[in-house]
């Protein structure tokens, strides 16, 4: 088999192998790079076309046919392959104007190139050297043909820049990824070198059969390390139809994907984090790796905090499968319930305030205070509660009306509120009737700020309608003390018996007179 007729038959097959790679992409084009890469094959496969036909023919008129077809690609490979790097590094070049300015050039040799006879600016001279053993191009280099190869190779170095960058910040298979594309990108440049050492095949161009070296390492990067895979598959099913947060793990748990608003709820998500291990990146959120974990059905509500605000999400999972039904990971959704939760954690504050004074109810007090006591139990601490009665309540609604009344009690809780502590637990316990629970208090802190409290109600004056109203209110305290060896008392068993000694130093108070503080020690 002669040099030329080989030489065909490898260019078939290379067209063959681009074809497939094509093929194989069209599938996935709308992923990052995915349609620069379908662009920058078909650029090669007219190349190589081009290439086989100039080598099949014998006449000038029939070369120079094959080389308009050899350039309808060559001088848009170099521009594609770097729209390919860097929009596989997610990069976006939204300025329309900028995108085609990349183009002008190749533009402008195409038509340099079909109208050559007229200026001769990109081939000096064109002829055939029939003097091998079969017919080769014989040309002089024009001005343009230099500015052409001088824009080609920036753009094909920035390239293969673009893919080295990318090889040191990505992780994973994602790096892998990278590295393989940053060697394909390679064995182009290292033929190149060899043909500028002399290593070449007598009348071959050989530029064709070097752009097609890497077509075996681009069928290993589709094929086995995923490029073009699960990413695409989950834009087109979730990343298209839902605006919420969504994750993309392969089926190793790794980091294949995610959106902006992913990126927004879970600050982890850089591009770095892509091809990393889940449970490496997101390993201090334990419930959202919990979910992850167990891959259920069932939707969980996590908790995220972003900014010092809590954010509530509702998490589920969506497995990802191929058109064979093969698995090949799932997406993580992320739906915000935040709005919900502080609906409901409004409405179960307006279910447990007392709607007159803004203080607890009795029943939402209790299980307050059950939490306190429950606390001081277990591991020991200090406790005093306070039950408060306001003096005489019943003379102030006959005398001057309920409203009158009800102001009486906005403002006797107002004057609580200035004086407790931010830690301090008050709650309305009957019609006039007050409870206050005072953590880590002792008996002497409690005798203190309960008579702060008797004093700062007895100086409040209420005006009603003209009428200025006066109050006073009897304190009873009832007050604990358990040490750490004394633990696990019963909580509940602990808090009644505090109701009811502080229920008994309250009536002393109102017996010997009312208006003044008695206290009771368990």
């Amino acid at each position: 088999m002669s040099l030329r007729f080989l030489a065909i038959f490898i260019l078939c097959l290379s067209c063959s192998g681009v074809l497939s790679l094509i093929y194989y992409s069209l599938r996935v084009y709308k992923t990052d790079g995915g349609r620069s890469f379908i662009l920058f094959m078909v650029s090669v496969f007219l190349y190589s076309l081009g290439y086989m036909l100039e080598l099949s023919g014998y006449s000038a008129e029939t070369i120079f046919f094959a080389l308009k077809i050899e350039y309808l690609g060559i001088p848009f490979i170099p521009v594609f392959w770097f729209l390919f790097a860097y929009e596989y590094n997610r990069y976006k070049i939204k300025s329309r104007v900028l995108y085609a300015a990349l183009f002008v050039l190749p533009v402008i040799t195409v038509v340099l190139l079909y109208t050559n006879s007229y200026h001769h600016l990109y081939y000096s001279e064109f002829g055939v050297d029939d003097s091998g053993p079969f017919p080769v191009a014989s040309f002089g280099k024009g001005v343009w043909y230099y500015v052409q190869f001088a824009y080609a190779q920036l753009l094909s170095f920035a390239g293969v820049v673009l893919f080295y960058a990318m090889t040191r910040k990505a992780g994973g298979y994602r790096k892998k990824q990278a590295n393989a594309i940053f060697l394909a990108s390679l064995l182009p440049w290292c033929g190149n070198f060899l043909e500028q050492l002399g290593i070449t095949l007598p009348g071959i161009d050989m530029e064709p059969f070097y752009l097609t070296l890497p077509i075996p390492v681009f069928s290993i990067a589709m094929t086995r390390l995923l490029m073009f895979n699960i990413a695409p598959i989950a834009r087109a099913k979730v990343f298209e139809t839902m605006r919420t947060p969504v994750l993309v793990l392969d089926k190793d748990f790794n980091i294949a994907d995610y959106n902006q608003f992913a990126s927004r709820v879970l600050p982890e998500l850089r591009q770095e984090a892509i091809g990393l291990n889940a449970y490496e990146v997101f390993g201090e959120h334990e419930a959202f790796m919990d979910k992850i974990q167990t891959m259920g059905e069932e939707p969980v509500d996590v908790e995220f905090f972003h900014d010092g605000e809590a954010l509530y999400f509702s998490v589920s999972t969506t497995k990802i499968v191929s058109s064979s039904g093969r698995g090949l990971g799932f997406a993580v959704l992320l739906y915000d319930i935040t709005e919900n939760r502080r609906l409901l954690k409004k409405l179960h504050k307006m279910a447990s305030m007392d709607a007159l004074t803004q203080v607890y109810g009795r029943r939402f007090f209790v299980e307050t205070c059950m939490v306190e006591v429950n606390r001081v139990s277990r591991y020991g601490g200090r406790l005093a509660f306070l039950l408060i009665d306001i003096d005489h309540f019943k003379r102030v609604n006959d005398t001057y009306g309920h409203l009158a009344g009800d102001l009486v009690l906005q403002n006797v809780t107002k004057t609580f509120r200035n004086v407790l502590r931010a830690s301090d637990v008050v709650g309305r316990y009957g019609g006039e009737e007050f409870a206050i629970l005072l953590p880590e208090t002792d008996v002497e802190g409690a005798r203190n700020l309960a008579e702060r409290l008797r004093s700062e109600v007895e100086n409040t004056v209420s005006v009603y309608e003209g009428n200025r109203i006066g109050v006073t209110v009897s304190v009873g305290i009832a007050y604990f003390t358990i040490d750490a060896c004394q633990a696990e008392t019963n909580g509940k068993a602990l808090l009644d018996k505090l109701l009811q000694e502080a229920d008994k130093a309250l009536y002393r108070a109102k017996e010997k007179g009312r208006n003044q503080v008695q206290s009771s020690m368990l």
